[in-house]
């Protein structure tokens, strides 16, 4: 499959398929935009994005089942591969809800939201554990509890009042997202990791 793959990319990148790998956040607000931009250049290119945790990620590099992925982390551990762009993690919740008596919602064990979350609140009341950043951000603006996600994710809900920024001397939490390529990446990748990288300038 793979050198099925190269034959045709290297036929002017008219077909061929990119394999890409990212978290909740990246999936759902920072992609779609750029992919649809991307796939506007190069109509015959298929690309398959899938949802995943950064070690997830790591893990399908290794085995060939992605191409390229965008992995997170704290700002300043080392990570692979090249910056794609800076993220803050802020507290948000419904307004009115009491940030000192509610308890936290949070993502699942594995995602890197969560590793940061643990290292910062780690006697944190625990009323959720969710695999979406929309079932995170539904459930805390339903006033259910306090949540720590990326500011990204919530640009809208804040200006439309739906959550509120929570102040606390913990956050913001800054991390890093990265792309990092495959070593079997071949030119459609390639391709899409010099517009990822550009398009995020």
């Amino acid at each position: 499959a793979a050198g099925r793959r190269e034959v045709a990319e290297v036929a002017g990148l008219a077909r061929g398929e990119v394999r890409l790998g990212a978290g909740a956040t990246a999936c759902t607000y920072l992609l779609p935009a750029t992919l649809a931009r991307f796939r506007a250049r190069l109509p015959g290119l298929r690309l398959l994005l899938r949802e995943t945790t950064t070690d997830e990620a790591r893990a399908s590099l290794r085995q060939g089942e992605l191409d390229l992925a965008i992995v997170s982390g704290a700002r300043g551990e080392p990570l692979e591969g090249e910056l794609w762009r800076p993220d803050e993690l802020v507290l948000v919740a419904a307004p009115g809800v009491d940030p000192t008596t509610a308890p936290f919602l949070t993502f699942r064990r594995g995602a890197t939201t969560r590793l940061l979350f643990d290292r910062s609140f780690p006697d944190a009341s625990i009323a959720m554990e969710l695999a979406s950043i929309a079932a995170v951000k539904g459930s805390a603006r339903a006033g259910i509890g306090v949540a720590l996600v990326s500011l990204d994710s919530v640009v809208d809900d804040l200006r439309r009042r739906l959550l509120v920024r929570i102040d606390d001397p913990r956050t913001p939490i800054r991390r890093e997202m990265r792309l990092v390529r495959a070593p079997h990446a071949g030119a459609a990748a390639e391709a899409l990791a010099a517009h990822l990288l550009e398009d995020a300038r």
